[in-house]
């Protein structure tokens, strides 16, 4: 009889907000009375894992030997929470146990995945950003569930193992030689909507399609106040058909955020982020929470769209809480647990009616609601929220008996975005001229406008050059800039 070895260290992985760490699993298995203890911060999830790695094993053809069995989990000073620790714990034991050879647990080796009952490997929520977390710190392979191999198979400097169930895993990590999967298909995934129209099959709202544009280049936030049926929320949701072209490193920061939540297991997001939520989410989530901490809304739209329709129908607290992360591009959840940072670098996109009935200001129905209640209506959003927003937009309704010439498809708009853009981001900031400064300050005496807005209307000026093609900034510039800086009134 083989002589067993009482102790095996293998490595799984941990998160920190969107970053993670490896995870030493040391096991040590000592003859005596059956205990079984995890240790090292386990929360409820980790705890149970023995449990299921018990019926893993059996159903599997193994058996968890007797006696007392020990699982470490190193750094314990980090908290360890969900399942991706069943199969490193479980690989460890049979190692403790001499069912895999000692060498086949190398130190250049990280693993995950979650077992079931059966034996199978299910896939888990943060494969993305462990592989990621394993480039960083040197390792070489990294094994995971077949049901992660996609998203894990987009990092090309790392060998990928993916496995089925926990019979698979210890055939393969025994294997002398690892290797990437042969064969295997590389899918992508885009933000999940549902088709949308295009800027060409939208009538009339000029004013508001430029502004959308200009949104677009200079990525400024935007509200649409309009009558009910004039288009504002077409227009939003047309809007994701129009964002620039992004970098290959925010293409791997956002699809970090969605590997979090376990959104991403075909592969990297192939275009920016478009978030939605309905106006009865809650501050949690809006901003993540939960146990354990989750990212919310706001970081699942990173480096992409948040989009709220019916702003001023959203609970006053949940758009107060919006103000931090628009200033600074990042949330910080606090729990008695432990505190989580996720970024949120998102371009505010909005949509409301004037008033209760809708028709403040309609040139096509008079408006019903008290001054009181209109003026209730309208609070709901915040002066400092509306300071953090670069850009109003005022809608009417369309009159469908003008003929238009010709509307620009979101294909053509998008190529005007991304040579803008390119103008926008290279090279030195447009500057301002002293005439353009004096109309600035102007503007910041008689309307009132804080020095928070005034960056923002010279920003928008900025990019309105940008967009025309020009390397100067006219008047005209600012005055259109201005336009789009006048809040819903009362």
């Amino acid at each position: 009889m083989a002589t067993i070895p009482s102790y095996s260290r293998v490595y799984g992985s941990a998160t920190s907000g969107i970053d993670a760490i490896s995870v030493t699993v040391e096991t040590s298995i000592k003859r005596g009375i059956p205990r079984h203890t995890i240790v090292g911060l386990p929360n409820g999830a980790v705890r149970e894992a023995l449990d299921r790695i018990r019926a893993a094993t059996t159903a599997s053809g193994f058996e968890i030997p007797r006696g007392s069995i020990t699982v470490n989990l190193a750094p314990a000073d980090i908290r360890k929470e969900g399942t991706m620790y069943d199969l490193p714990i479980a690989l460890g034991i049979l190692a403790a146990d001499g069912i895999i050879p000692d060498s086949a647990c190398r130190k250049t080796d990280l693993i995950l995945g979650e077992l079931a009952l059966d034996g199978s490997v299910r896939p888990v929520r943060g494969v993305f950003n462990a592989v990621l977390g394993a480039l960083k710190e040197g390792f070489e392979r990294v094994m995971v569930p077949f049901g992660n191999m996609d998203e894990a198979l987009e990092i090309d400097e790392i060998d990928v193992i993916p496995v089925k169930n926990l019979k698979d895993a210890v055939i393969k990590i025994s294997e002398t030689n690892w290797s990437r999967r042969v064969g295997s298909t590389k899918r992508v995934i885009g933000p999940v909507v549902t088709p949308e129209p295009d800027f060409g099959d939208i009538m009339g709202q000029r004013h508001a399609k430029r502004g959308l544009e200009i949104a677009a280049v200079g990525r400024h936030n935007i509200l649409l106040v309009g009558p009910p049926g004039c288009g504002k929320t077409m227009l939003c949701r047309a809007f994701q058909h129009i964002q620039p072209t992004w970098s290959r490193k925010s293409v791997l920061e956002a699809t970090s955020i969605h590997s979090l939540r376990g959104l991403t297991r075909a592969g990297l997001l192939v275009g920016r982020p478009f978030r939605a939520p309905h106006h009865s989410i809650s501050k949690a989530g809006m901003l993540g929470g939960g146990t354990p901490i989750l990212p919310g809304e706001v970081s699942l739209a990173h480096h992409g769209t948040l989009f709220l329709d019916e702003l001023a129908e959203f609970d006053r607290s949940v758009l107060e809480s919006l103000r931090e992360p628009l200033e600074d591009f990042r949330v910080i959840l606090a729990r008695a647990s432990g505190s989580e940072l996720f970024p949120a670098r998102f371009q505010l996109i909005s949509a409301m009616n004037p008033c209760p009935c809708g028709y403040a200001g309609s040139s096509i129905k008079v408006c019903s609601c008290p001054v009181r209640d209109r003026g209730r209506y309208l609070s709901r959003v915040s002066g400092p929220l509306l300071d953090r927003i670069d850009m109003v937009a005022h809608l009417q309704s369309v009159d469908p008996t003008v003929s238009e010439t010709s509307r620009d498809s979101s294909a053509i708009i998008r190529h005007r975005v991304n040579e803008a853009r390119r103008r926008l981001i290279s090279g030195n900031p447009l500057p301002l001229s002293r005439d353009i400064r004096d109309l600035l300050n102007r503007s910041v005496r008689n309307l009132g406008m804080s020095m928070r807005s005034r960056r923002k209307v010279s920003a928008v000026t900025r990019t309105i050059a940008a967009l025309d093609g020009r390397r100067e900034i006219k008047l005209e510039d600012v005055s259109e800039a201005l336009r789009y800086k006048e809040a819903p009134s009362h």
